[in-house]
């Protein structure tokens, strides 16, 4: 039957790809397949890649104004016209992604006609400095997801919400079949097929450790004396703040024949089963799409021990972790599975059957319905 469960508006920072912004795609559409109800995406700035899904999906999506002036009386203004394009639209659930929407949603929603609003940590705490907005947003707000015991970490240790509940959603992976053989990717890289090839999945920001790995890049090519056929180091991601200054240091580094920086990968599951190991180094993380594409895609992972990607790992993967900021650790141990095809096939089952088991989209998404519609129900 035709709107027998709420209807959803999601917001999420941009409609440019990004983990939160998949995410809150994906859910959207699993929600439209199988609640009978509506459910739209709101988002501040310019139409991209997600915006482009919601139609191909028959999602309805709107950008909205972003209250964000430092000047008072038109970040009032702005957050106004948001009010408005949210009492329009009828929510009886507002579900915001990542922490500046959370908090804008909690400070306006009582206002937008819904009767729930939502806080849904999808990140691991990044652009904030607990000013008294952000403190009201949160005395605001009664329903709190996080997608991993970082975020929610991050809320109760800064925010005091101890006497509220978070419920942990963890990010979930589905892969489409690949565009592209592991035979065409190699060719279209100029790649043989003989050459082992590390992969690196995340968009180049500071939230992200790059430098630490070209760092330890140095050491691993130097490690292989065939100099006709060293490994590769593929980095795909968005070329955001970071790139030029990664792209100076691979220069320095004298690396530039041994990386390729990639840019944002449609086709990852044709550029994920071509090669023969996964690392991410990262010094913060909520719940990562990248590494868990890797696993998804049966690769071994080396990985920065943080917790976020302990917690994604699962038990048992201490040997898959080194420290943080130590290039020479992460050199060896990308060495030593490069040069160990069997430890690589190892963990790469390990990882697969994770995935299945925690991570997979229909689980995570199932989890999240049950969530917002069991949350509805109670607050009626």
């Amino acid at each position: 039957m035709k709107n027998r469960n709420p209807k959803i508006i999601i917001l999420i920072p941009s409609f440019d790809v990004g983990g939160a912004e998949r995410q809150a795609f994906q859910f959207a559409r699993y929600y439209k397949d199988n609640s009978g109800s509506d459910i739209e995406i709101f988002g501040f700035f310019n139409p991209g890649k997600i915006s482009q899904l919601c139609e191909s999906s028959g999602i309805p999506w709107s950008l909205v104004p972003y209250p964000s002036s430092r000047f008072l009386p038109l970040r009032f203004f702005t957050a106004a016209r948001l009010i408005i394009e949210f009492r329009k639209a009828k929510p009886d659930i507002i579900l915001s992604y990542t922490f500046v929407p959370n908090v804008i949603c909690g400070l306006i929603w009582k206002w937008t006609g819904a009767k729930l609003c939502i806080w849904n940590q999808r990140d691991e705490g990044v652009h904030y400095d607990i000013a008294l907005l952000e403190k009201l947003a949160i005395k605001d707000s009664d329903h709190f997801i996080s997608n991993s015991y970082q975020g929610a970490r991050f809320l109760d240790n800064n925010f005091n919400i101890r006497d509220k509940t978070i419920k942990i959603i963890p990010n979930g992976v589905s892969l489409p079949e690949p565009k592209n053989s592991r035979e065409e990717w190699r060719n279209s890289l100029k790649i043989k097929n003989e050459t082992l090839l590390v992969c690196m999945v995340a968009n180049l920001t500071e939230r992200k450790d790059h430098i630490t790995l070209l760092k330890s890049w140095r050491k691993v090519i130097d490690n292989f004396s065939d100099d006709v056929n060293k490994p590769i180091l593929l980095l795909a991601g968005k070329k955001y703040e970071m790139y030029d200054a990664l792209n100076t240091l691979a220069d320095e580094l004298n690396i530039h024949e041994h990386v390729r920086f990639l840019g944002q990968v449609e086709d990852i599951s044709g550029l994920l089963n071509s090669v023969d190991l996964g690392v991410h180094s990262s010094k913060l993380e909520g719940c990562s799409n990248g590494l868990l594409e890797c696993m998804a895609s049966g690769l071994a992972v080396i990985a920065t021990d943080i917790d976020a990607n302990r917690e994604a790992l699962g038990k048992g993967s201490e040997r898959c972790l080194v420290p943080e900021d130590n290039p020479n650790i992460l050199a060896e141990k990308i060495i030593e599975f490069l040069k160990d095809e069997k430890i690589r096939k190892q963990f790469g089952l390990i990882n697969k059957k994770r995935i299945i088991q925690k991570f997979s989209l229909e689980h995570t998404n199932k989890m999240m319905m049950d969530y917002v519609i069991s949350s509805y129900e109670h607050k009626n």
